[in-house]
């Protein structure tokens, strides 16, 4: 009776989501967030819709999701950046699933842009580049979601361990100066310029995207042992704190 209740509750939202039409507020500003538009939020609810495609193989869910990101790619696609990368991370297994040669020109070129373009901090760390935001010189937790998910599986996708090994230096560098060692927690962002972290703030959100990035980074990689349980110590100190 409880894995039907569940199972009923899952499903109100991923129809919630497909539906999705309404307005978000933080502080002064206000933007209006759709399953039309194509930026992390609408990535964040792709990606969770194919991983509960995964477990129940419902056609009608796989037939949204193509027909979401044909319907985008007839539009046309934004500007690479941190943000517009979120969507790309559920393409890479689509592209598994159904073996369609578009998706992976799609992810060829957009992965191909970041290696060769995006913007980086000291210490070779992406900066949180968004096109309307350059953000020079800082490192945010949240482009370890949005961002290096992807990149790992695209390592994988494409057989190259190079990037495999990009994914890893990202979080290792983002680890390095977004931990607050007093806390465990993170701390939202670090700015080189004036090296320090903005206004110390341990962001809820912004330890959140760590939190999911890191548990699905660790399931959807093979490490080297080093590194996997250097890995999930930091996430074992956040979690607790």
């Amino acid at each position: 009776m409880e894995n039907l209740f569940l199972e009923s509750m899952i499903e109100k939202i991923i129809h919630s989501l497909q539906t999705l039409e309404g307005t978000v507020v933080e502080k002064d500003k206000s933007y209006d967030v759709s399953m039309r538009d194509w930026a992390w939020p609408q990535g964040v609810a792709l990606f969770a819709m194919y991983q509960y495609y995964a477990t129940k193989r419902d056609p009608a869910l796989l037939k949204y999701l193509e027909d979401w990101f044909a319907e985008h790619f007839e539009a046309g696609l934004p500007p690479v950046d941190v943000n517009n990368t979120c969507p790309m991370l559920t393409l890479t297994y689509l592209y598994e699933e159904t073996g369609n040669p578009e998706y992976k020109k799609h992810l060829d070129k957009w992965c191909d842009e970041i290696i060769a373009h995006f913007p980086r901090t000291e210490e070779g760390g992406f900066t949180h580049y968004i096109v309307t935001l350059p953000n020079e010189g800082q490192l945010w937790d949240d482009t370890l979601y949005m961002t290096v998910l992807f990149l790992a599986r695209m390592g994988q996708l494409r057989k190259e361990p190079a990037l495999q090994q990009e994914s890893i230096r990202q979080f290792l560098v983002h680890i390095k100066y977004l931990t607050d060692t007093r806390t465990g927690l993170l701390f939202h962002g670090w700015d080189f310029n004036g090296r320090h972290n903005f206004a110390q703030a341990r962001w809820a959100r912004g330890n959140s995207w760590y939190t999911a990035g890191l548990v699905d980074y660790l399931s959807m990689t093979q490490l080297e042992s080093g590194v996997e349980a250097y890995l999930f110590s930091t996430l074992e100190q956040q979690v607790k704190a």
